[in-house]
């Protein structure tokens, strides 16, 4: 009598979200639930704005604090050149801030709507990823207000002759300041995507230290391409959190290669042998 063993894997590992639906009552259920999370979405942005619209003068003096505070005494003020730039400046502010309040609920509901179609290796590495995205971008954004805006808006000021008098106007200021943050903020998204790609296999550990003095020479380019100011002081605040974040995400993929190698020697053992 022949007789053969076959190892049988738990379901939800390897093997993908099933579906008792026909194909057309599918993509109608998806529909449904797409227009939902566009709703909730719609509305969740409406009540961001308006939220933000009450506290706007409070943003709006948060966020030209930086610039008020290196402006000689006596002249610390903001100028709108027409009758419209002063309410668009507040609009624009009370959008972002509305975009920025309601966003982990945006994530939410995204991930609600895609996360029945993952797989479960997939669900472990896109949530902590959409979690660390966030903590990340909320540390740059962070890190851009208390030292880079300072400096940058210091080093502008007292360039120079003492008898030039800054006039800044508020569309000018706001511009500098936003983009300013949002690129600090992105930058300190470099640990999540490597720690990404290096979870998905993509990247490897050993790449990144091989070429670890070339990753550091491109992180100084990067630093003293976004730093609109010439001194080398500036282009090493930023250089120095994103060589500590490059060194970071290597222990972050190693971490997270050890886990997974503990986890697939774990997972075998649930393997039954059966004889057919």
């Amino acid at each position: 009598m022949n007789s053969r063993l076959k190892l049988i894997k738990p379901e939800g590992e390897d093997s993908p979200p099933k579906s008792n639906s026909s194909g057309f009552s599918d993509i109608r259920f998806h529909l449904g639930e797409f227009r939902k999370v566009i709703l909730r979405t719609s509305y969740a942005l409406i009540l961001g704005f308006l939220v933000c619209y009450y506290f706007s003068d409070s943003i709006i003096t948060f966020m030209e604090k930086p610039l008020l505070a290196v402006l000689p005494p006596g002249e610390k003020h903001l100028y709108y050149m027409g009758l419209m730039e002063k309410f668009f400046i507040y609009m624009k502010w009370s959008a972002y801030s509305g975009v920025f309040l309601v966003s982990p609920y945006i994530f939410y509901q995204v991930w609600k709507f895609v996360s029945p179609g993952l797989y479960e290796k997939e669900k472990r590495i896109v949530k902590p990823f959409l979690v660390g995205a966030f903590l990340a971008f909320l540390l740059g954004s962070a890190f851009a207000y208390q030292i880079v805006l300072p400096h940058t808006f210091k080093f502008l000021i007292d360039f120079g002759s003492k008898a030039e008098k800054p006039m800044i106007n508020l569309s000018q200021y706001f511009s500098l300041a936003a983009q300013l943050v949002i690129t600090t903020a992105l930058l300190f998204e470099l640990p999540v995507v490597l720690v990404l790609l290096g979870s998905l296999g993509i990247l490897k550990v050993e790449t990144l230290t091989k070429y670890r003095k070339q990753a550091h020479v491109g992180l100084s380019v990067i630093a003293a391409v976004i730093t609109p100011m010439p001194d080398a002081v500036s282009m090493i605040l930023v250089l120095i959190p994103l060589s500590l974040l490059y060194e970071a995400s290597i222990l972050l993929i190693r971490f997270v290669r050890h886990f997974n190698e503990k986890d697939k020697a774990e997972s075998k053992s649930f393997g039954v042998p059966t004889i057919r």
